[in-house]
């Protein structure tokens, strides 16, 4: 609430369900019954869900579009937990190593063309590029620009259907010059960058 903006609804409810789901809806979350007795759960898919409350239920996702709330929530959410816990190198690492495990080049397509997650190929375009495009948007940016920019979309769509265009529209307002150099080519291309080490 400090960093986007109150909390959407008046209440919260966690709902045992009887199928293995981890499913978000508005004001509350339906999870399976061996997930919602996990130790860490509060620390897990928990916060995922509970972040959703704000990203795709209260800012929804213009789906025809691109789906941008997964990738923002796993950033903000699963991301953030495990940076707190010391896990965050060990994090990225395991994102881009799906990418690499998951992603080949038949199969891969921009990031604005993900709506939800069918195998690990799109969970790893929709969940894990997504997420690590927020963490270079917030490394470019700083933090203070970012959450602003984030405050701002939060306000301006709150209750409305919203597109990677009015994500970036609130970025670039909050960094008073265009992102397009950024989101293009990392919403609209395939693939990720290769690094090499010469001369080490």
């Amino acid at each position: 609430s400090a960093l986007i903006g109150a909390f959407p609804y008046p209440s919260y409810t966690v709902v045992e369900n009887q199928l293995e789901t981890g499913y978000a809806f508005p004001a509350f979350t339906l999870l399976g019954s061996s997930v919602i007795r996990l130790p860490f759960i509060q620390r897990s898919s928990l916060p995922h869900e509970v972040l959703h409350s704000w990203w795709g239920n209260s800012v929804e996702v213009d789906y025809e579009r691109g789906n941008w709330c997964e990738g923002l929530t796993t950033y903000l959410a699963d991301r953030a937990f495990q940076i707190e816990d010391g896990q965050g190198p060990t994090y990225r690492r395991k994102t881009l190593q799906g990418f690499q495990d998951f992603v080949s080049a038949e199969h891969d397509f921009p990031v604005r063309r993900f709506v939800s997650k069918n195998d690990q190929g799109s969970q790893a375009v929709g969940y894990g590029k997504v997420m690590m495009i927020f963490g270079m948007l917030e490394n470019h940016l700083g933090s203070e620009v970012f959450f602003r920019a984030l405050s701002r979309f939060y306000r301006d769509y709150r209750f409305r259907m919203a597109s990677f265009a009015d994500l970036q529209g609130a970025f670039e307002q909050e960094a008073a010059h265009s992102l397009e150099a950024f989101f293009g080519p990392w919403l609209d291309q395939t693939g990720a960058p290769s690094v090499t080490l010469d001369d080490a």
